[in-house]
């Protein structure tokens, strides 16, 4: 898989190519029962692919809800310039197994959902198809859509660009990544979002546009300003060449992440936010 594909967030529901969750179900949908204390749960966590962590909330019978059955959900973090987030259905008022779907778009991480009524057989979901709507509820609701949002240095931006420095090129394949693997330099500035950087094989911190400090072993401390550029594999060779006071001009890339946002949809199929803004870029 590709770096921009390592991690999928499915849901399953009715038959059309997109669906946009409704957070706003009828008086004869199903009721659902607060989750309890998760002090209850035994945790455990994993780490994946891409930075990806993933963590499990496992309640013994009776513990987590009045079911006799145990039961578990679990919670994923990453990197959203590492996130492909791919809604998918069954066919309309047909069921359609979690780990079929799933399996279905070679996803890691999957989100259920039951998108339809079971007594009346119908939808309480809006339906959106190649990004218009196609069904949407009577009254004005809340949903959950993918929005393709700019990164920025507090996401990361997973967007290569070139700084050329004492004659040579140097292609920087990001801006506060969390992964740094393979022959590649990533860019860190003081907004990365954690206080240690990624293991490197050759460091250098410029600021101002100048190459300030040369690492020759790498650096993990986070920058208070400019930037630090990390390297590992070939890209540390040439990295660990540079001087102090060579110029090294970086403009920071542009990109865009997709975002889960939490948005309304009015009776007439219109998506709004809360302050009533007319949304056309929701994709699903």
């Amino acid at each position: 898989m590709t770096p921009k594909t390592t991690l999928k967030a499915i849901a399953s529901g009715l038959a059309s190519v997109l669906v946009v969750l409704s957070l706003g179900l009828p008086a004869n949908a199903a009721s659902c029962e607060a989750t309890r204390p998760l002090s209850r749960a035994t945790v455990t966590n994993d780490s994946l692919e891409q930075g990806v962590s993933l963590t499990r909330y496992s309640f013994q019978a009776g513990e987590g809800n009045s079911s006799p059955y145990e039961s578990r959900f679990t919670v994923t973090k990453s990197n959203l310039n590492y996130t492909t987030l791919t809604p998918t259905t069954a066919p309309y008022l047909r069921d359609q197994s979690q780990l079929s779907l799933a399996q279905g778009v070679s996803a890691l991480v999957h989100v259920n959902g039951d998108f339809f009524d079971f007594s009346s057989r119908m939808p309480y979901s809006a339906i959106a198809r190649g990004s218009q709507l196609t069904y949407s509820p009577q009254v004005r609701s809340k949903v959950i859509g993918i929005r393709s949002v700019t990164a920025s240095s507090k996401t990361g931006v997973l967007k290569s660009s070139i700084v050329k420095s004492s004659g040579k090129n140097f292609t920087i394949y990001g801006l506060n990544l969390p992964v740094l693997t393979g022959s590649k330099t990533i860019a860190y500035s003081s907004a990365f979002a954690s206080s240690v950087l990624p293991a490197a094989a050759a460091s250098i911190l410029v600021v101002s546009g100048k190459v300030k400090t040369v690492y020759q072993r790498g650096t993990t401390i986070r920058p208070s300003s400019g930037y630090v550029f990390s390297a590992v594999g070939s890209a540390a060779t040439n990295l660990k060449k540079l001087k102090v006071g060579a110029t090294f001009s970086y403009r920071p890339p542009v990109g865009r992440i997709p975002q889960l946002s939490r948005d309304y949809l009015t009776s007439s199929g219109t998506i709004t936010n809360s302050a009533g803004t007319v949304l056309a870029s929701i994709s699903a």
